[in-house]
């Protein structure tokens, strides 16, 4: 990904070349005039000569500039559809994750479910053999009475 010094770095090699662009193709208007008036005189072929390099040079800085550019976004578009796919798998982890989640929440709620039928159940028959015993204390009490 770029990087905030990155961008900076992009930025200011764009201005650096921009202006040297500025003061090229000024100091070359300046020189074209007199090279096509005079073509042979010297002193202007000469200043001709090196300005038209100096424009060639730096439009071969523009477009190495621009390939770069070009080659780093490349870059950074590959490692970003590399990491949407890692995303897409992770959501499709995180939506199967989920089921089971809520898989376990409704397992968890018949446990308790289960575990207060039970208990229900323990305290039924709990109640229902303490009236055993009382109706059998009861009818050995009653049957004692009689007896006596």
């Amino acid at each position: 990904m770029f990087s905030l010094v990155y961008i900076m770095d992009k930025k200011q090699q764009i201005k650096e070349l921009n202006q040297r662009y500025k003061i090229i193709l000024n100091e070359f208007t300046h020189t074209y005039p007199s090279y096509k008036t005079f073509p042979n005189v010297t002193k202007f072929s000469q200043k001709y000569a090196t300005d038209n390099g100096n424009l060639t040079k730096l439009q071969s800085e523009f477009f190495q500039f621009r390939d770069n550019l070009q080659s780093e976004i490349i870059k950074s578009n590959k490692n970003i559809k590399r990491t949407d796919i890692q995303i897409a798998i992770l959501d499709q982890k995180t939506a199967l994750l989920k089921k089971q989640i809520a898989s376990l929440e409704n397992d968890s709620e018949a446990a308790e479910g289960m575990l207060d039928d039970i208990q229900l159940r323990y305290n039924q028959y709990l109640v229902g053999n303490w009236i055993l015993l009382v109706v059998l204390i009861g009818s050995v009490a009653s049957y004692y009475k009689k007896r006596s």
